[in-house]
């Protein structure tokens, strides 16, 4: 699962985004959130590469359990 802090950081942004009064702010801000961007994305992915290895064990232990009925 993709932590909570990096979707709440992305939205904050955009809610920063849209409030920006200069041009520099929304530089700034745009910065701000290609990072929080990728770091969500890097995570998400790491998320998945875990969920997707689990799916030996998780398909061994379902064929017991089924086996055993």
């Amino acid at each position: 699962m993709v932590p909570f802090h990096t979707e709440a950081r992305i939205r904050d942004l955009c809610t920063e985004a849209l409030g920006a009064k200069t041009k520099a702010d929304i530089e700034r801000v745009v910065t701000e959130l290609r990072i929080a961007l990728e770091e969500h994305i890097h995570l998400a992915k790491e998320s998945l590469e875990v969920q997707v290895g689990n799916f030996p064990l998780l398909t061994k232990v379902a064929r017991k359990s089924s086996s055993r009925k």
